[in-house]
């Protein structure tokens, strides 16, 4: 390692984490943490007295944000997870820490996403928009089941909040991730947001007995590195932004909707919905029909070894994710 250079992957915690007593108020779990909306959110609910638990892509980012936190909000304590969203290994020793320093756990947030504008591959040769999106957070969440089941065990329910979009996709189409020939960006980013809503959906009834309430949120239009991802470069970038930061909202205005999910106690018993402007709404009928919930199981099964209709048995403790 350089000297003076801190390390870019693994996990750790700010002075705030209490050391040997564990968190002193509900603790909520939320990637992408360190900007725009996932960052907005645990601002909010570090004011509503959460311990917050901060996933972000490296060490430093982890490390600052967490600080921030610290120093903006009145948390309960802020903690932080390092990992790259593209590598699954980074994903399962992420999850595992937590699994491991939180034995209980309150709210999952599974806000992080990637919009990739041109075909690239991870160094496992999985499409990056579809591994970041979809199959890090199928790999992140399962393992923390045991935690979740536990903070409901305490507190009568938990909730798990998956951060979708308007723009998912109509049908269900694994092949929108080949490539290089006929990429889309655009459409890789609608697949795996219409992907987020099948595993919500198909999660939610498999977790409802054990007090887990899977629900599914579209922030709207939000001025964030990821939107400005899609605008082009050349001539009409600094127009386009201009545009773009007229008509979308802040990221703290994009973080209301999730809030909302997270914390509002209209809202318990609730699960397998879907929330946009703060109110329930329904998708695209494909996102509710089994078979294509199934298909999506099975196939997301084939990628990652993990398969979430096992989701129960993880939870309790009668299975572990390979």
């Amino acid at each position: 390692m350089t000297p003076g250079k801190e390390p870019e992957s693994g996990n750790g915690r700010t002075p705030i984490s209490r050391t040997g007593e564990g968190p002193s108020g509900p603790v909520a779990v939320v990637t992408g943490a360190n900007r725009g909306i996932g960052r907005a959110l645990a601002g909010a609910l570090g004011e509503r007295g959460y311990h917050l638990v901060l996933l972000c892509r490296t060490e430093a980012k982890g490390r600052d944000t967490a600080r921030e936190l610290e120093r903006e909000t009145t948390a309960n304590g802020v903690d932080w997870l390092a990992a790259d969203l593209e590598d699954p290994e980074a994903v399962r020793r992420a999850a595992e820490d937590a699994a491991r320093r939180f034995p209980r756990i309150h709210l999952l947030v599974n806000n992080a996403g990637l919009v990739s504008r041109r075909y690239r591959e991870t160094a496992t040769g999985v499409e990056a928009t579809l591994a970041v999106n979809h199959l890090a957070q199928v790999r992140f969440t399962l393992p923390l089941l045991p935690s979740l089941r536990a903070g409901a065990l305490e507190d009568g329910e938990v909730r798990i909040i998956n951060v979708s979009s308007g723009a998912h996709a109509r049908r269900f189409n694994p092949g929108t991730f080949d490539g290089p020939r006929g990429f889309s960006p655009g459409k890789a980013y609608a697949q795996s947001k219409l992907l987020n809503l099948l595993f919500t959906f198909d999660l939610a009834p498999r977790l409802e007995a054990l007090g887990i309430r899977v629900n599914a949120v579209h922030p709207g239009l939000v001025n964030t590195h990821l939107l400005r991802t899609f605008l082009p470069g050349g001539l009409l970038a600094k127009p386009l932004s201009a545009l773009v930061g007229m008509v979308s909202q802040t990221p703290e205005e994009g973080a209301r909707t999730p809030l909302f999910a997270a914390t509002d106690p209209g809202l318990r018993g609730v699960s397998g919905r879907y929330f946009r402007k703060g109110r329930e709404a329904e998708p695209a009928p494909v996102a509710r029909d089994p078979a294509t919930r199934d298909a999506a199981r099975r196939w997301t099964a084939g990628l990652t070894g993990i398969d979430w209709g096992e989701a129960p048995r993880m939870a309790t403790g009668e299975g572990g994710v390979e």
